[in-house]
């Protein structure tokens, strides 16, 4: 018997097990289908999508504030800190100008904004509070920034806070 006679032979043997096996394996993986339970869907029909937006709220600029002084007053309450403080930090490091750039000749960088951030400095807590798509130009981010920093008690960052 050649090997080919071995294998038609094991194969007529085996065959009724393996159609039993088929069967055992469809019946296992759609028992939930046929018993009409919901399974795991991955795809997301449109009509889907709409209803999953109004599941979680997300906060977007349209949401929030859109003067400086409201956009101070919403990080201040949101994150439990004094309002006034952060005015005076504000007032004494851009006198409330959002557009000012500033030059620190000691480290020969720029400060940027509202706060005088340094890019450096900005980036690195916009990443350490998972801030995504931080814009050191946008004075909602430097403030946010700011107030979470403020909170953690890093005022002295600032040379006016020091």
């Amino acid at each position: 018997m050649n090997i080919y006679q071995r294998i038609r032979f094991c194969w007529s043997r085996k065959k009724k097990w393996i159609i039993r096996l088929f069967w055992l394996n469809i019946l296992i993986w759609f028992w939930p289908v046929l018993l009409g339970h919901q399974v795991y869907k991955e795809i997301i029909l449109p009509h889907e999508v709409s209803l999953a937006s109004y599941q979680k709220p997300v906060i977007t600029y349209e949401a929030l504030p859109d003067t400086i002084k409201d956009t101070i007053h919403f990080y201040s309450y949101r994150f439990g800190i004094d309002e006034n403080r952060m005015i005076k930090l504000i007032e004494c490091e851009s006198k409330g100008n959002p557009n000012r750039i500033g030059f620190e000749a000691r480290v020969n960088l720029n400060s940027v904004g509202l706060l005088q951030f340094q890019p450096v400095t900005f980036y690195e807590y916009a990443g350490k509070y998972k801030i995504r798509n931080a814009n050191i130009y946008d004075y909602r981010d430097q403030v946010l920034i700011a107030s979470m920093m403020i909170r953690d008690g890093l005022i002295r960052k600032w040379t006016c806070g020091k």
